[in-house]
């Protein structure tokens, strides 16, 4: 049974790397600033067929709001310290990368267009909380983290935080750095790595709970492309 649940992870991670590399592949030649939208579209579309086909649900995998008002609270309380906590580590690396690599000439080419124009800037906040806050969060927090677990284990749905979950968290990291190297170069692609990693943390400290990364990734989108539109560095 374990070797069979192993199995079927490699299987699913591997349909969903090849899934989102083979669409933005095709897609960056013609329109690069929008390659990873319909790449985000097609894995999320697919990890939930995956997800469905081997006959679980996304609440398995942490896409469960909270049942009291007090579980409000303390959601939007976790995703505060999520969103300062990662825009801090965020900060730190960048600056320590910055003695060995180059930034990228002009971080705002992908969002051209944006600074001044309140409609580019709602369409792209749009996109940094559909694709950003769950789609991001959902494939490579909830479903790829557990399904590294369960590659490493042969456990699957995981419902027990391990040593090896804390490992498992390093794979999706580096994918999604990976996944924003088009347009922000090495330098950008290891600052979303740790990103990532610290995302993971927080899955797994929150209890394997998606929505306060949700709201903190949405809402760091929202800060970043606020400043973009205000025409703040």
């Amino acid at each position: 049974m374990a070797e069979r649940q192993r199995i079927q992870a490699i299987i699913d991670i591997t349909l969903i790397i090849g899934a989102a590399a083979g669409v933005q592949a095709l897609v960056h030649p013609f329109a690069w600033q929008y390659a990873s939208l319909p790449a985000a579209f097609c894995v999320i579309l697919l990890s939930t067929f995956l997800i469905r086909k081997r006959g679980w649900r996304w609440v398995d995998f942490g896409l469960r709001g909270p049942s009291s008002f007090r579980g409000v609270l303390i959601t939007l309380g976790q995703a505060a310290l999520t969103l300062i906590s990662v825009m801090v580590i965020a900060a730190i690396v960048a600056v320590s990368l910055d003695a060995v690599l180059e930034r990228p000439e002009d971080p705002l080419a992908r969002f051209d267009g944006i600074q001044g124009d309140w409609r580019v800037y709602l369409m792209w906040l749009a996109l940094g909380w559909i694709v950003g806050g769950f789609i991001e969060e959902m494939v490579f927090r909830g479903f790829l983290i557990n399904r590294v677990e369960t590659l490493l284990t042969g456990v699957a749905p995981v419902v027990k935080t391990t040593m090896l979950s804390g490992l498992a968290i390093i794979v999706p990291a580096a994918l999604f750095g990976l996944a924003h190297v088009y347009y922000r170069g090495l330098h950008g692609a290891l600052v979303v790595t740790a990103v990532g990693i610290t995302f993971g943390a927080f899955y797994l400290m929150f209890g394997r709970r998606l929505w306060p990364l949700i709201l903190a990734h949405g809402g760091i989108d929202t800060i970043v492309l606020t400043a973009y539109y205000l025409g703040v560095e």
